[in-house]
């Protein structure tokens, strides 16, 4: 039986079906949307509690973003859970001395995000400084990915009735899907591949390349690099070839459709199945949900997947601000200010948010005179004036942000897949 209420009000009853659920870790909430009739005291605005619960077990909780009234007489809302919230924030921030934990603990705190089971991780990064240039959702994500870099243990994050963060274990139990399969695909990408990795400690001068030159020669070089705090050039070398191994893969890519009861579990990204497959498009095995899309209807929902073999978050790795300002409020609970007016302009602004919207990380933008040397800028670098970003990430979404911004008649100069530039695109602007 499916319960709905907004702000309090039963609308059950109300309820156009299908309601459809999303749940994507790449993009962080879940959103639901729902079309309902519109009747006599029906009240809906932004901000109103959402809550879906199924058989009495909760499915959604979370909040109006959209509502719309329609010339057919009814009403279309769209809600997401609180994790849309760490989206819509960034700001600077300054961590001494804290775990994870720590930081993720805060961050709800701060900005009022109910907390459910947040993992202990014992591991205390001396500094992590975000200036501006990512979201509190990146920031979990980042916190848990160098976690992961310095104790092997995968994390991963939902909202269910409060924040979760947990380490991912095998299951002991597990769910079959057969019966019900309405239809499946099956495909492979090189996307995502990187078959040349790059490790670097800029401040003890260590770099090292691992690579597999077979790869190289059958789908062609693919470069990215990373900043690692090695101690020794043996200790990036032995890192180099772990992110080597997990990179240098081809993806394989599969979705399904299932149509079961109500009375079946809710299934979340990152959740492991079974799939039982007659039509043999998807081999016979166990695989993980990328993505979960629901169509809830009044006695039965189709179930939308796309799976994969492994279980990671998004990949967004910590990079240290070139330069930390003497003029920044810093302190281990949280925000320092920002980085000169360079980075207020027209140009910045639209770089920044073309970087996001292409899953792009910013990976340098203002440095001091000693930073630009030690990374072997010129003198007359705009990163020096505060008037540049690097950018980087997957190539074919970096070949994208070059075009963008060649196009677009903001920058000074683009540099891309040229000396110097075969890892991140430059941008700089007067």
């Amino acid at each position: 039986m499916i319960e709905l209420t907004v702000n309090g009000q039963d609308v059950t009853d109300a309820i156009v079906p299908p309601i459809t659920l999303e749940d994507d870790i790449t993009t962080g909430p879940v959103s639901v949307d729902i079309t309902l009739v519109r009747v006599a005291n029906l009240k809906v605005d932004n901000g109103n509690v959402v809550v879906l619960k199924i058989n009495q077990k909760l499915w959604f909780l979370g909040f109006v973003f959209e509502w719309k009234n329609t010339s057919d007489s009814k009403k279309t809302i769209r809600a997401y859970d609180p994790i849309k919230y760490f989206l819509k924030d960034t700001d600077d921030f300054s961590f001494l001395k804290k775990t994870p934990t720590q930081v993720i603990n805060y961050l709800c705190n701060t900005y009022g995000v109910k907390k459910g089971t947040i993992v202990n991780i014992p591991i205390v990064f001396p500094t992590l400084y975000f200036q501006g240039n990512k979201n509190l959702y990146e920031i979990i994500l980042t916190v848990l990915f160098e976690a992961k870099k310095r104790n092997g243990k995968k994390y991963w994050v939902r909202f269910d009735n409060g924040l979760q963060v947990f380490e991912k274990v095998p299951p002991q139990k597990v769910i079959i899907l057969g019966s019900g399969l309405e239809s499946s695909e099956y495909g492979e990408s090189i996307e995502e591949m990187y078959n040349r990795i790059r490790i670097v400690n800029r401040e003890k001068k260590i770099s090292v390349i691992a690579e597999d030159k077979g790869s190289q020669k059958k789908y062609g070089m693919m470069t990215t690099l990373e900043e690692f705090d090695a101690k020794t050039k043996a200790e990036a070398l032995a890192y180099a070839k772990k992110k080597l191994a997990e990179t240098n893969k081809v993806t394989k890519t599969m979705s399904i459709s299932h149509v079961h009861g109500l009375q079946e579990q809710r299934f979340w990204s990152g959740d492991y199945i079974y799939v039982s497959d007659p039509t043999v498009t998807i081999a016979a095995n166990g695989y993980y949900f990328k993505k979960v899309s629901y169509e809830i209807h009044l006695t039965y929902v189709r179930l939308s997947g796309e799976l994969t073999y492994t279980d990671d978050l998004p990949v967004i790795e910590y990079e240290p601000p070139e330069e930390k300002k003497s003029s920044s409020k810093s302190t281990s609970k949280g925000k320092q200010t920002n980085t000169g007016k360079g980075y207020n302009s027209k140009a910045a602004r639209e770089a920044k948010k073309k970087a996001k919207e292409l899953g792009l990380t910013i990976t340098s933008s203002r440095r001091s005179a000693k930073k630009n040397e030690q990374v072997g800028g010129s003198k007359t670098s705009y990163h020096l004036k505060g008037q540049a970003y690097d950018v980087a990430g997957p190539k074919a979404k970096m070949n994208q942000f070059a075009a963008w911004a060649r196009s677009s008649g903001l920058f000074r100069k683009v540099l891309w897949q040229v000396k110097g530039h075969y890892d991140h695109v430059h941008v700089d602007w007067d």
